[in-house]
């Protein structure tokens, strides 16, 4: 199946408001170049590009902007490969959301990528009929770090995305809800960062119904499951496991849909983090999603490795 669902915790979809730690995000600042009805070629203020001018398409053209009065064609250049970047600086250990509106010019060609200091930490294939907000998040080192977006290579034929409204967010204390180790005791004051509030989070706990060679069909312990038998996997089979001695395959029944969830209880207004690990068994049928109270807030597409996946969320109180 192309997607599949895991409801990890349900949790207040509201995000922190906070400062825009990039400059000239919704690209109104440049200098003109050249002018025309439907863009304008311009030398773009506060981003590094690899060419000269950049084009900023005008509210005449493909729809409005999401914020201002332009958007970024990110691929300007034909047969040329596009992106913009720009230098931050970040606090050690807190978490950064950057995210940003695309929309695609043409379908099989608007497909672009997101770095930080050279890691790819996400990729982002946008819809052509309306714009869409993508975000992703990632922990500062302390020091001064490089947000890039780039076009993909191989669909560099100047009809690539188009982009608005990228946002670098500093959120506040956060609570992590990760699938990983035991959690420590922590004291009401002050919430560890490491304690984890879901139970089972690297599915080392199930009751073995049938064992195979390269898994086990199991019932797994804490988690409500969309279909009575999941799918452990032991390690050596697509690697070891990120905590443990097993790992989840999430579609684990063919032609059935497969889903986990488990409730949690949250505290009203803390802010919470919701982590996992993702990597693919096979292309084109191992992307995911997560959701918080039927609203989607991680699409993960999956690469070779393994790659962490998080969002924050505020608590309302009580069982979520």
């Amino acid at each position: 199946m192309r997607y599949q669902v895991a409801t990890f915790l349900l949790l207040s979809s509201s995000l922190v408001a906070a400062e825009n730690l990039l400059k000239n995000g919704s690209f109104e600042e440049f200098e003109l170049v050249k002018g025309k009805r439907l863009y304008a070629e311009v030398k773009l203020k506060d981003w590094n590009t690899p060419f000269e001018t950049v084009r900023l398409w005008t509210n005449r053209k493909f729809g409005s902007a999401t914020d201002g009065s332009y958007k970024l064609a990110l691929d300007t250049h034909k047969r040329a490969f596009d992106q913009i970047s720009q230098e931050v600086e970040t606090k050690e250990g807190v978490l950064y959301e950057l995210c940003l509106d695309a929309i695609a010019r043409m379908n099989r060609s608007s497909q672009f990528e997101i770095y930080v200091d050279n890691e790819r930490v996400l990729k982002v294939k946008p819809s052509k009929s309306k714009w869409n907000r993508y975000c992703v998040s990632f922990v500062g080192n302390g020091k001064p770090q490089t947000v890039a977006i780039k076009e993909l290579s191989n669909e560099d034929d100047g009809r690539g995305a188009i982009l608005d409204n990228v946002t670098l967010e500093q959120s506040e204390e956060i609570v992590e809800i990760t699938p990983a180790s035991t959690p420590q005791e922590v004291t009401d004051e002050n919430l560890s960062q490491t304690q984890n509030l879901v139970k089972n989070g690297s599915f080392e706990e199930f009751e073995a119904v049938r064992v195979r060679k390269l898994y086990t069909a199991a019932k797994l312990k804490d988690w409500e499951t969309t279909n009575e038998l999941m799918s452990v996997i032991r390690n050596g089979v697509f690697g070891d496991a990120i905590d443990g001695n097993y790992k989840l395959g999430l579609d684990s029944n063919k032609r059935q849909f497969d889903a986990i969830s488990q409730t949690i209880t949250t505290q009203a207004q803390q802010l919470y983090k919701v982590c996992l690990w993702g990597k693919k068994r096979k292309s084109r049928s191992s992307d995911f999603k997560v959701l918080i109270d039927d609203e989607v807030v991680i699409k993960g597409y999956t690469f070779g490795n393994w790659r962490k996946y998080c969002a924050t969320f505020r608590g309302k109180g009580g069982e979520q």
